[in-house]
């Protein structure tokens, strides 16, 4: 995807847990709720500081279930996304617009 490298999941918590990655410069680690044993299936995914492990700006909203794939573009500004809903999602992180 963007002539960069196949995307690697990441498991960031316990049992089938949060699925996420890390963007290109290692700052930031995008977060699905792809958690099945969960009641929310909200469709957010979260940025999260590895600096701090703070959140980076608001949530992105538009998947009306589970998210359970995400990989940052090779510049870091997009994120793509794949949901339970059976939906591709591209974000432009700048403006937290769904692209797709």
């Amino acid at each position: 995807m963007w002539g960069s490298p196949p995307c690697i999941p990441l498991v960031l918590a316990a049992a089938w847990g949060v699925l996420g990655g890390f963007s290109p410069d290692g700052s930031l680690i995008a977060a699905g709720d792809g958690d099945p044993f969960a009641n929310d299936k909200t469709g957010t995914i979260r940025l999260y500081s590895t600096a701090t492990g703070d959140p980076f700006g608001s949530p992105l909203r538009g998947h009306t279930d589970r998210v359970w794939s995400v990989c940052f573009s090779s510049d870091g500004k997009q994120l793509t996304t794949g949901s339970q809903d059976k939906t591709v999602r591209n974000w432009d992180l700048a403006t937290r617009a769904s692209l797709s």
